[in-house]
């Protein structure tokens, strides 16, 4: 009976893992669609997310294959952890320059923009205090809610008359949607974060749970990004997709229907900005485990999430100073990173050689 609490237990960690990964991957789906692919694709920037879905599905299902691998051979090495940790800090800088965006042209449009990104900052380094397990219960928490609740509101969005009917929908051409996919494979980095192993629990040999589950749950965010950005498209006409030339404004979803109302408004950007918080939250904890995995001495006195949120807040302090049109050019190159973090482990023979230290 021990043995098998004990399996539970780590299952149930490792459900909670898969679901901080899977809002990490909607909340990016949805940042790199609105951000990058919108202006390339237009009304066609669900088609862009759509083969997102099955790319987060299989990015989640290729990390569980691999750690269990790497776990076998003895753990991960240096230099894979290290990477996995560039890519967590790179994903989770991308969203948080989201979430400066948004607030920034909706709630704080008097704030100073390094105020708002050091105070973004700091949040999140309070909000990543209890650690990976923490921010997962949350995200297991509200794993039903938080997304039924944005579905909801962003049908308040649809328009009720004069819609520019569903023509726009399939985009200027085959070309641009294609561009605006391209710039959006980096929006399955997220998945990336259960390639680590669980530090929290104290049985290392409980078997993890099916294949299904994390490529399932790492589908069921991009899907939920991938449908938000759906309804986002549908009110408006090409027009009104090019008029929206600030990465604020476009991460705002557009005003018809019943969304006239200021609370629907309201209600659905707090929703934005909580999702938004727990994608950042998830990927600053997930770069904090890396690169405790490549420098076990960081983590005493928390040294590697003070180091992740510095490295952070520079990156945040750059873009302030450059421009935030930076970060959605270099966004789309976290996928090179990422991609080399998925190659194979060494053989069963050499694996020995695969540990970390």
């Amino acid at each position: 009976m021990p043995e098998k609490t004990a399996d539970q237990r780590v299952h149930a960690a490792w459900r909670s893992r898969a679901c901080a990964a899977s809002f990490a991957c909607g909340a990016s789906v949805f940042a790199f669609g609105a951000g990058i692919a919108m202006p390339l694709s237009l009304n066609a920037v669900w088609l862009s997310a759509l083969p997102c879905v099955p790319l987060c599905a299989l990015a989640a299902a290729r990390c569980v294959v691999l750690s269990r691998r790497i776990q076998a051979g003895g753990g991960m090495r240096k230099w894979r952890a290290a990477l996995l940790a560039a890519v967590m800090l790179a994903s989770c800088a991308f969203l948080t320059a989201s979430l400066v965006s948004l607030a920034g042209y909706t709630l704080l449009e008097q704030a100073r923009a390094v105020s708002c990104a050091l105070l973004t900052v700091g949040f999140l380094l309070a909000a990543a205090a209890p650690r990976m397990q923490g921010v997962s219960r949350l995200c297991f928490a509200v794993r039903f809610v938080l997304p039924a609740a944005m579905l909801l509101c962003g049908l308040a969005f649809l328009p009720q008359r004069d819609s520019p009917g569903l023509y726009p929908l399939l985009g200027p051409g085959a070309g641009p949607v294609l561009a605006g996919t391209a710039a959006m494979l980096s929006c399955a980095a997220p998945a990336l974060m259960l390639l680590l192993p669980l530090t929290s629990s104290r049985v290392s040999d409980a078997p993890t749970p099916p294949i299904m589950l994390f490529a399932g749950r790492a589908a069921a965010g991009a899907a939920l990004g991938t449908a938000l950005l759906l309804l986002y498209a549908l009110p408006g006409g090409y027009e009104a997709m090019r008029a929206r030339s600030v990465w604020g404004e476009r991460l705002t979803f557009p005003l018809s229907g019943g969304a006239q109302q200021p609370l629907i408004r309201m209600l659905m950007l707090l929703l934005q900005l909580f999702a938004l918080q727990l994608g950042a939250v998830s990927l600053l904890c997930a770069a904090e485990d890396a690169l405790c995995l490549a420098l076990p001495a960081l983590r005493k006195h928390r040294a590697g999430l003070l180091l992740c949120a510095a490295a952070l807040a520079a990156l945040m302090l750059l873009l302030t100073h450059a421009g935030y049109t930076a970060a959605l050019i270099a966004a789309p190159l976290i996928a090179l990173p990422a991609a080399l973090t998925l190659l194979p482990a060494l053989s069963p023979r050499g694996a020995g050689k695969e540990a970390c230290g």
